[in-house]
């Protein structure tokens, strides 16, 4: 990344930056190792400096600006943040390096690219990448007749649907996304795959309709309490969220009868935009996953 390595003697040194851990930190050793022994005359040396790009982020501008920048950062896994970092003036443009002979853009995926490009300007390539895999019962399969794994998701909808049996409790097909930053990115390459996308185009609208910002306005809305709680000062003007609370206290026992009753009536009216716009929001989740 940086223009200058040091030399030592006949020697050049050169500094990465990486933070790699596990078996990806043995792995890149192992790459360092092959080439301090092919490259006699240009020796790398790896510096693990975090394991998160939360920290590695802010610390690569500030190493460049003082001078102690490294000459190659590996796992930078924000290239957002790209336009900081080339504000230093010390981090070298890649766009010679990208000539047919060595680097060709057709390499990398256009939107890999771009996340990289600084006025114009290509400052990092994609190094990391990931593959998924099908985990299945090989019992359940044979019994369902299918011999071959499912290779596109139509073979996946097609195989689910063979071997989903409510009486044995057996159902197709299950996706860990859990509920981190991973589920955004894990489906999000699950849709491309598929043809599909968020956003339109032009990335400039969501592939959604009104009805379900309206349904989701309208839950968020209705279920709010502290914003009510601080700007209504009478019980006659209290919102149903408001109101469940008269139900409760810490001094004589609670109306556990009427708070029960209270809060089906308050889910009413959710289950009637829903209904309302039922149409609205699967017709959302269809035009996300379609050109």
């Amino acid at each position: 990344m940086s223009a200058a390595a040091h030399a030592s003697g006949s020697v050049t040194k050169l500094t990465i930056w990486e933070g790699d851990t596990g078996t990806a930190a043995t792995a890149l050793k192992a790459q360092v190792s092959g080439y301090n022994s092919t490259f006699r005359t240009c020796q790398a040396t790896t510096d693990c400096i975090a394991a998160t790009g939360h920290e590695f982020t802010p610390k690569l501008p500030t190493a460049l600006s003082s001078g102690s920048g490294p000459n190659l950062v590996l796992s930078y896994s924000e290239p957002q943040d790209m336009a900081e970092v080339a504000a230093t003036g010390d981090v070298i443009a890649l766009n010679n390096y990208m000539s047919k002979d060595v680097r060709p853009r057709s390499d990398f995926y256009p939107a890999m690219l771009k996340a990289s490009t600084f006025s114009g300007k290509v400052y990092s390539f994609p190094t990391d990448g990931g593959d998924y895999a099908i985990l299945y019962n090989k019992e359940i399969f044979k019994e369902a007749g299918i011999t071959a794994t499912p290779t596109t998701w139509a073979q996946v909808a097609a195989d689910s649907a063979k071997i989903t049996s409510s009486e044995k409790g057996v159902y197709g097909f299950y996706v860990p996304f859990g509920v981190n930053e991973w589920t955004v990115w894990t489906f999000e390459s699950m849709l491309w795959s598929e043809g599909g996308h968020f956003l339109n185009n032009h990335g400039t609208e969501a592939r959604s309709t009104a009805g379900t910002f309206v349904t989701l306005a309208f839950i968020y809305n209705w279920n709010n309490f502290f914003y009510q709680f601080i700007i209504v000062g009478s019980n006659r003007f209290m919102t149903v969220q408001l109101g469940l609370v008269l139900f409760q206290s810490q001094q004589t026992a609670s109306e556990f009868n009427l708070l029960m009753a209270a809060s089906t009536i308050a889910v009413v009216p959710v289950l009637i935009v829903f209904l309302i716009f039922q149409r609205q929001i699967v017709r959302g989740i269809m035009l996300g996953g379609l050109n």
